[in-house]
C-alpha cells in the first residue's frame, strides 16, 4: 500500500486522486471517505514506526508544498513524541521492578546522602522501626543504625566513607529489637563522584543466640572432662 511504500521508502507521498494515483488503496480510502492524502512516515533516530496520514475527501485536491512540509514536519514531532512516550514506559516499569525487589528483601536498606540523612527506605527497614517507608525518609543515619545513649549525632559511617570503602559492623540496636550486621557501602553517580551510601543491615540475633549456646557448650563440656579427670586422679587413691 501507499502507506507501507512511504514507511519501507522513508519518505513523504503526496497522493492528490486515490482512484488514479493509489488503486490499491481504493477500497479503503474510498470506505474512510478519503479522496487525497499525504502519507508521512514517522521516523526516529534509529527505525520507522508508524506512518501519519493527512487526509482530504476533496475531489483531485491540489496539495502545496507548503502543506506537504507541514506535514512532513508534523510526522517528525509526532514520531518524537511517540519514541519519547516508549522510553517513558519503559523507564517506568524498569523503576516498578526495581521497587518490587528493593521492597521484597528482606534485609533492612536504606540509601543516605553525603549528610546521612535518609533518602529511600525498603519496607523491612520500616517494619522493623514500627513506621512507614515514607515516615523514615528525612533521618539521620544515628537515629537508625547507632546503639541508644550513643550521643552521636552524626552518622557514625559517614567519615570513614571518605575512604571509599565498605565497612561492616555488628551492632546491637535496641530500637530495631536485634543484633544487627551492618554493611555500609559507598554510592556513586554516573560521574563517579560520592554522593551517598547506602546501609544493609542483617538481623543475627539468632546466629548470635546460637553462637552463645555453641560457647556454653563448650564451656560445659570442657568442665565435664575437667571433672572427670579429677575423679579419675581421686579414683586411684582411693582404690589402693
Amino acid at each position: 500500500s501507499t502507506a507501507v511504500t512511504a514507511l519501507m521508502d522513508k519518505r513523504v507521498i503526496a497522493v492528490e486522486d486515490i482512484l488514479c494515483d493509489a488503486p490499491r488503496d481504493s477500497g479503503l480510502m474510498e470506505s474512510m471517505g478519503w479522496r487525497a492524502a499525504i502519507f508521512a512516515p514517522l521516523l526516529t533516530k534509529e527505525r520507522a514506526i508508524g506512518v501519519l496520514v493527512c487526509s482530504d475527501d476533496s475531489r483531485e485536491r491540489k496539495f502545496t508544498e507548503e502543506e506537504i512540509l507541514r506535514a512532513e514536519a508534523l510526522a517528525h514531532q509526532a514520531a518524537i513524541a511517540l519514541e519519547n512516550a516508549e522510553l517513558f514506559q519503559v523507564v517506568s516499569r524498569s523503576q516498578r521492578e526495581w521497587e518490587t525487589t528493593f521492597d521484597a528483601m528482606q534485609d533492612c536498606v536504606s540509601v543516605h546522602d553525603t549528610t546521612g540523612k535518609v533518602i529511600r527506605a525498603n519496607v523491612a527497614l520500616a517494619r522493623r522501626l514500627k513506621t512507614i517507608p515514607q515516615q523514615v525518609i528525612g533521618r539521620y543515619c544515628s537515629e537508625i543504625y547507632d546503639p541508644e545513649g550513643s550521643g552521636v549525632t552524626l552518622c557514625r559511617h559517614t567519615p570513614s566513607l571518605k575512604s571509599e570503602a565498605i565497612i561492616v559492623e555488628e551492632l546491637a540496636l535496641p530500637v530495631m529489637e536485634g543484633v544487627f550486621q551492618i554493611s555500609v557501602s559507598p554510592w556513586y553517580d554516573k560521574n563517579n563522584r560520592l554522593v551517598g551510601s547506602i546501609h544493609v543491615a542483617k538481623d543475627i540475633s539468632n546466629e548470635k543466640q546460637l553462637q552463645q549456646q555453641l560457647i556454653q557448650s563448650e564451656k560445659l563440656s570442657a568442665i565435664g572432662e575437667l571433672i572427670s579427670g579429677i575423679a579419675h586422679e581421686l579414683n586411684n587413691p582411693l582404690t589402693g
